[in-house]
């Protein structure tokens, strides 16, 4: 009888490669996105409401900025959104190291 993989094993990390080259980049581009609890991912494929995600969203380089798991708050298929795209809001449920300060980064006001 083959091996039954775990329910953590099973969950596929969503992987999200910015077109950013530097953490000063990532946050002009992703502050809109944030809030101190989630962020928005513009998909044509977004998950289903109540999905539980892991996630890596990293620079052009690989760079990671944010990591962790989180849950699928929202998900719409088309552009009747905040955000005017298909995509999918992730509730934070845990921050990998590193990924609490770039959030505080990307939820602080930007300078006048």
């Amino acid at each position: 009888m083959p091996p039954v993989a775990s329910k953590s094993a099973a969950k596929r990390t969503l992987r999200i490669v910015s077109k950013c080259s530097t953490k000063a980049e990532f946050v002009a581009v992703f502050r809109r996105l944030c809030d101190d609890t989630s962020i928005f991912i513009a998909t044509n494929t977004p998950k289903a409401q109540g999905t539980e995600v892991r996630f890596n969203i990293t620079l052009a380089d690989d760079t990671t900025m944010l990591a962790g798991t989180g849950r699928v708050t929202a998900s719409h298929r088309g552009g009747d959104n905040p955000w005017g795209r298909a995509g999918m809001r992730i509730e934070f449920d845990d921050l990998a190291p590193g990924s609490r300060q770039v959030l505080d980064l990307l939820t602080v006001s930007p300078p006048a």
